[in-house]
């Protein structure tokens, strides 16, 4: 087992631990409906959701309203 300094535990144990992110995606995505689904969230899933659309809105930002990545069906 590889020792990890303290700064990455601690960044592993936050900014890099996602899952709480990813739960809240699945959550959304399961749900009928985007607005049925955030009623369900509690408080903490809910910030999860406003950090999630500024990172979105800071993104577009970065690469520009022309540059969005297009959707490719599958079945194409």
């Amino acid at each position: 087992k590889e020792d990890i300094s303290a700064s990455d535990e601690e960044w592993l144990d936050k900014e890099g631990n996602l899952i709480d992110e990813e739960r809240v995606v699945e959550l959304l995505d399961e749900a009928s409906d985007y607005e049925r689904g955030l009623e369900q969230l509690d408080s903490h899933q809910k910030t999860i959701v406003n950090k999630l659309e500024e990172l979105v809105e800071e993104t577009q930002k970065v690469i520009g309203p022309g540059n969005k990545r297009k959707r490719v069906s599958q079945n194409s």
